[in-house]
This record gives structure tokens, C-alpha cells and sequence, in this order.
């Protein structure tokens, strides 16, 4: 199929940095005349323990040092912002600042967090999810109205935390959360305080011991723990997205296919007229571990690359319209194996993606709901045309008008944004703003 990818410009991209909703087992907050720091605690027994080690004052200030030089760098728009805002309502979190690793992440592991919300800044250890974005901007409305923290130490599990989740448990579940961050209660708190976990200072309890195994690999970086093994105990000590070992060798089963081509998804070096493109699977290859790095993206390839059709990815010749599109085998006329006619699926059919061999991840703008223009990166606009390819396999090409004249046919409407697996899952997943409608630009002469 030849996907039409026309273009045509508007502003800037506003970007934002889905996913499984995190165990959080506790977060700790403290409050002085400078910003609180709410956290979220990658064990309660580290924190505990840490904290045992010094005296309370101590602690506090070390813990608030810490912390404002995790959030003193450059900063970033907050991850999976767009979703957020849309859905805090008059709780306005547009100016919350994100630092994701680097200092943020020496200071997350110095006060025993992966997280934790200061004032109107945010820091993460690395890129967070939806559920520990949403739970980081919640601590962040709370802030602005005051926590108050009873005798000047609260615990994990308490009332702000019970918040927090509850807004990015609604968040994630795609509903408003404007209301519950209305029940928070009001006030200001001036003097230092600690969040922790409840029970003596003097409490020996030892941290729960990591029961996984930090991989990191070409498709991303995974905490890989046994089969069967509870969320709750999966999260402790976590580095990486959590994967049971089953699902992990088969991913990496995955990903070998592509490399050497074994399964149905091929990368070849040579274009439609034979010429031939040293170094075009190098340069392919990451495009594709992007994509498997993240679910929906692991779920498109490993169709192609265990399905029935094959897709052979292969260089373009001279400039590639839009970056890439994608030929149907046996074409997209009535009756043809990739396509929908009177209503019946077609057989399915093998498929060629077209790759402009010197497009750059700036090159193509995109348009978001309100028409402005979006980056259109190399792996996301490779995995629109792979999700072009998925319904030639399927024979799930539908020609027909769409339900938005937007997008021009029902197919670029299915493959961009109302597809069970869609463009817009792929930005969502990876913190991209989410793009409306069939148009955008080119910027290459």
C-alpha cells in the first residue's frame, strides 16, 4: 500500500515525555520554608533504614539538599503532559518542570526514591510512566495548597498518598481526576517534616530483597523477574520495566529474528531498482528497538515478525515523500488480498515499507488536534507504515470513507488514531504528543 502521507505546516510541537501503572509502596515528604519534597520510595525498609543513620533534623536537611540539586539543571516539559492537563481540568500543572536521570536520578537514589515532587519541579530517576507522572503532579497541586503532616512526620500509605494514587489510578483509566484533587485539603505547613515509613525510628525491619534481574538490551531496558511473581514483589528494587522471564525470551526471540532475519519481518539493503545501500539496516535497526522498547511498539513487531506475511523494509530511491510509505503485493483495488471488499476481509497479503535512507527525525512535522504542527520521529512514522503493513497481512485495508474526512480514508483514520493498535498508542507510549488528522509537512527541500 502506498500510504498517502501529505503534508502542510502550523506552530511548534508541544511535547510531553501509557504504560502499566507502578506499585507505590510509599513516598516521603518533607516541608520547610523551602519547597516539600514528596517521593516515592523504591523500598520502605531502605527508607526506614536510611533514616535510622541519622537524626531527624539532620536527616530532613540532607534529604531537602538532596533534592534541590535534583531539580537545579535544565528541565523539561512534564512526561505524559498533554494527558495529564487534559484530565486535572482547573488543577493547572503547565508549569510543573520535569528532570528525568542525570542529577535528578543521583538525587532520587540519594534520598532512596525513583521519584519525587518539590515545589513545581518533578525528578525521576528515569523516564516515568503514565501512573508515576500523574502521582508526581498530584504532590505537586498538593504542595501548592499546603500538606500538613500530623506531629511533623507522616507515614507511607497515608492521606496524601492515598491522593496521589487515586488521581493517577484515574488518570491512567483515562477519567477526570479534577475532582479528586478537589478533596484535597487546604492549609500550609512552615516547619520540617518527614514522610516515612510508619513504626519506630529505631525499627530493624530489613528492606525486601530485589527477586528481579536488571537486563539491558538493544529493545530497552527490563527488570526481569521469575514467572508467577507478585506485582508488589516485582517492583522492589526495579530498574527497567518489569517482564516475567517467559515473556522476556520470547521478546528477545523476537528482536534476534529481526536482526538476522529469520522471521517475517525483513530488513533488506537493496531498493526497488536493485541499487544497493551499505549500512541501511544499521541505521534501521535502532528505529525498531525504539518501537520494541515499549509495549504497543513489542506488540507490532512481534506480529510481523511471527505472522503469516512477510514485510520486507527496504532504502528508498532518492527522496522518500513523508519519510516512508508502504506497497501493498497484489495492490489496494476492490477484491485485492490486503483489503477489505463488500465488507469481507481480504486473504491478507506480503507488504514492502519504504524507507527514505537520509530522513532525519526533524524532517516531517504532523499536525495535533488543535492543528499545530508535531515532530513526526523516524520510529514513529516506520511504525505507522508497519501498522499500515499489519492490515495488508491481516487483509484489514479499508479504502472507505472515514468517520473524520480528516484523514481522508478509514484506513489512515484506523492506522493513526482508531485502530486497537494505533500511531497514537506509539506516541502515547513514549511521551509524544498524540497527532490528529492525515495532514502535516515535509521540511526537506
Amino acid at each position: 500500500m502506498r500510504s498517502t502521507r501529505e503534508h502542510g505546516a502550523h506552530g511548534n510541537e508541544t511535547t510531553a515525555s501509557d504504560a502499566d501503572r507502578p506499585a507505590t509502596p510509599g513516598k516521603h515528604t518533607l516541608t520547610e520554608t523551602i519547597p516539600p519534597v514528596q517521593r516515592k520510595a523504591e523500598s520502605l525498609g531502605y527508607i526506614a533504614q536510611s533514616l535510622q543513620r541519622k537524626a531527624d533534623g539532620e536527616a530532613g536537611s540532607e534529604v531537602l539538599a538532596a533534592a534541590q540539586r535534583g531539580v537545579s539543571g535544565p528541565a523539561q516539559a512534564l512526561p505524559h503532559g498533554d494527558r495529564i492537563r487534559a484530565l486535572f481540568g482547573h488543577h493547572d500543572v503547565s508549569g510543573v518542570r520535569a528532570h528525568v536521570g542525570g542529577p535528578a536520578a543521583e538525587a532520587s537514589d540519594h534520598i532512596g526514591a525513583s521519584a519525587y515532587a518539590t515545589g513545581s519541579s518533578v525528578a525521576f530517576r528515569e523516564t516515568p510512566d503514565l501512573h508515576t507522572a500523574a502521582h508526581e503532579a498530584a504532590h505537586v497541586v498538593q504542595q501548592r495548597g499546603g500538606v500538613q503532616l500530623r506531629g511533623g512526620v507522616g507515614e507511607a500509605g497515608d492521606a496524601y498518598e492515598r491522593h496521589a494514587d487515586a488521581v493517577a489510578d484515574a488518570v491512567v483509566a483515562g477519567k477526570p481526576a479534577e475532582g479528586i484533587l478537589d478533596q484535597m485539603a487546604g492549609g500550609s505547613s512552615h516547619s520540617a517534616a518527614v514522610q516515612r515509613k510508619p513504626g519506630d525510628p529505631g525499627d530493624k525491619t530489613p528492606a525486601p530483597k530485589p527477586v528481579g534481574t536488571n537486563k539491558k538490551t538493544d529493545f530497552g531496558e527490563y527488570w526481569v523477574v521469575p514467572d508467577g511473581t507478585k506485582p508488589a514483589d516485582a517492583k522492589v528494587g526495579q530498574k527497567g520495566e518489569v517482564i516475567e522471564q517467559t515473556r522476556f525470551t520470547a521478546v528477545e526471540a523476537v528482536w534476534n529474528k529481526v536482526k538476522d532475519g529469520s522471521g517475517k519481518l525483513v530488513i533488506t539493503e537493496t531498493d526497488k531498482d536493485g541499487g544497493a545501500h551499505a549500512g541501511f539496516k544499521a541505521t534501521t535497526l535502532p528505529r525498531i528497538s525504539m518501537l520494541m522498547s515499549k509495549p504497543k511498539g513489542r506488540e507490532l513487531i512481534t506480529g510481523l515478525v511471527n505472522g503469516a506475511k512477510k514485510c520486507t523494509i527496504r532504502p528508498g530511491v532518492g527522496k522518500v515523500h513523508g519519510g516512508a510509505n508502504t506497497d501493498a503485493v497484489g495492490g489496494l483495488g476492490a477484491g485485492a488480498p490486503g483489503v477489505v471488499t463488500g465488507g469481507k476481509k481480504g486473504a491478507g497479503a506480503d507488504s514492502f515499507v519504504t524507507l527514505d535512507t537520509s530522513v532525519g527525525d526533524a524532517d516531517i512535522k504532523v499536525h495535533d488536534a488543535a492543528g499545530n504542527d508535531i515532530s513526526d520521529p523516524v520510529y514513529i512514522f516506520l511504525g505507522h507504515e508497519l501498522i499500515h503493513a499489519r492490515h495488508i497481512a491481516a487483509g484489514e485495508v479499508d479504502m472507505a470513507a472515514p468517520a473524520d474526512a480528516s484523514y481522508g480514508i478509514k484506513e489512515e483514520e484506523t492506522t493513526i488514531a482508531a485502530g486497537g493498535l494505533s500511531e497514537n498508542d506509539l506516541r502515547a507510549e513514549h511521551g509524544l504528543t498524540k497527532r490528529k488528522d492525515h495532514g502535516g509537512t515535509d521540511t526537506r527541500p
